[in-house]
């Protein structure tokens, strides 16, 4: 992964990494602030031979058996014998979560008695006890143990170690935090915005068409005051003032996407009925011979259609007329042939037949089929439609690659199913401006 990609699935999935974050922290501050704290206390004790003429011979033999009384001292027989020294010594102390353990030096014969608990006074008392059984234990009569450092309480507990523990956490945090943004964006490469889509390409976004559950399912439908959503009338309204800004002059403009499924020939359709409603003179002309849909948005019939082109057919008596005097359509038809060869003795006669009349072309998706490079650079100019609930970027990254290397023209996107992101002031302002 690339250090932009890396920024990119941080920016995207933020939340997420805050969240992991977030986590990481609250159990690093509970690690660090639920449990007690334990305190440390230390006994040293030195191993001497028992006889007064003693060798190095008699200190090595001592050396050798230290680890032995290092061992017994975490025994439990012997913690309780410690316990009943302390309870002896310290009646006030109670003996609770004590543990103790013993070591040596290496090439010494220095030994020490460790206690660790809750409580320093009981600790120290505890490491004392301990060095005084072995003291008093008389493990071996060649060896004389003597107390030569007395435990004392600890000031400062040994564990735990907050500010370790709170940095540990912090770090893991950061580091779990990367990986769960690399890891939604690995499972969720998705296009989801307006804003994604600008930021991330750069790409001119003309038109938001928000998620409607109950969409209509023809134009004359959604632009019914009563049957329609205020908020898809005012999204399509918007659309195509500014496509009347991007357009310009053209006279023909296709509406593509990177796959099927995206909703191009919704847009089309409502696109054109919009215009057609400023009086402009439109004709929406279906050349998805594959998958058409156009004629079904204005209830004509499928064919004849495009596909009859290329056997004789006038491309004027194609032309079917619509609810709107000035909105026609030419429909798909049933192609016998492969789309491409249709296209291809359509088109010219296409853009010659209709003239002062703007031409939107709803285009077979740009990924995945021969005939939609050819349709858009004989069109010349597109705008994109991109669903934001199924638009990968690595296929619009795709598709802009398509369009540049034909030298087509990208006018804007429109993102379909968008997210709505206005306030409920402006909603409630659209939904009583539409009633």
């Amino acid at each position: 992964m690339e250090l932009r990609d890396l920024i990119e699935a941080l920016r995207r999935f933020w939340p997420v990494a805050a969240i992991v974050l977030a986590l990481s922290l609250a159990l690093g501050f509970a690690a660090a602030i639920l449990p007690a704290n334990r305190y440390e206390s230390t006994a040293t004790l030195i191993a001497n031979p028992a006889s007064k003429n003693a060798d190095w011979s008699a200190i090595s033999a001592v050396q050798s058996i230290l680890p032995s009384f290092a061992d017994q001292v975490g025994d439990e027989t012997f913690a309780n014998q410690a316990k009943a020294r302390v309870a002896i010594s310290h009646p006030e102390l109670t003996w609770k979560n004590v543990s103790l353990s013993g070591s040596y030096v290496s090439g010494t014969t220095l030994l020490h008695t460790q206690a660790v608990a809750s409580d320093p006074d009981l600790a120290a008392a505890a490491a004392n006890a301990a060095a005084l059984n072995l003291v008093n234990s008389r493990v071996s009569s060649f060896v004389q143990m003597t107390v030569i450092d007395q435990a004392r309480p600890a000031s400062v507990p040994v564990s735990p170690r907050r500010k370790l523990i709170l940095f540990a956490a912090t770090v893991i945090g950061l580091i779990c935090a990367v990986l769960a943004a690399i890891g939604a964006n690995a499972i969720w490469p998705r296009v989801r915005s307006a804003t994604e889509i600008w930021q991330r390409f750069g790409l001119e976004i003309i038109a938001e068409i928000p998620n409607i559950r109950h969409f209509p399912t023809s134009p004359k439908r959604l632009f019914n005051p009563k049957t329609g959503n205020p908020k898809l009338i005012e999204a399509y309204r918007r659309l195509y003032s500014n496509f009347e800004i991007v357009a310009g002059d053209r006279a023909m403009v296709g509406i593509v996407s990177c796959t099927a499924g995206e909703g191009k020939s919704s847009v089309t359709a409502n696109l054109a009925w919009a215009a057609a409603l400023m009086g402009k003179q439109v004709v929406a002309i279906d050349t998805d011979l594959r998958r058409p849909a156009l004629h079904g948005f204005f209830g004509v019939d499928l064919e004849p259609g495009i596909a009859d082109v290329p056997v004789g057919a006038n491309i004027k008596r194609l032309v079917r007329k619509t609810d709107l005097p000035t909105l026609h359509v030419i429909p798909a038809g049933n192609a016998a042939q492969h789309p491409t060869s249709i296209v291809y003795a359509a088109l010219p006669q296409i853009t010659s037949s209709f003239k002062g009349a703007l031409l939107l072309v709803d285009m077979p998706p740009l990924l995945g089929t021969a005939e939609a490079t050819l349709i858009a650079t004989a069109v010349g100019a597109v705008i994109l439609v991109v669903d934001a609930h199924h638009g990968h970027p690595h296929e619009l990254e795709q598709t802009l690659h398509e369009l540049e290397r034909a030298k087509v023209q990208l006018l804007g996107v429109v993102v379909n199913r968008a997210r709505s992101t206005r306030s409920k002031r402006i909603d409630s302002y659209y939904a009583t401006a539409g009633r």
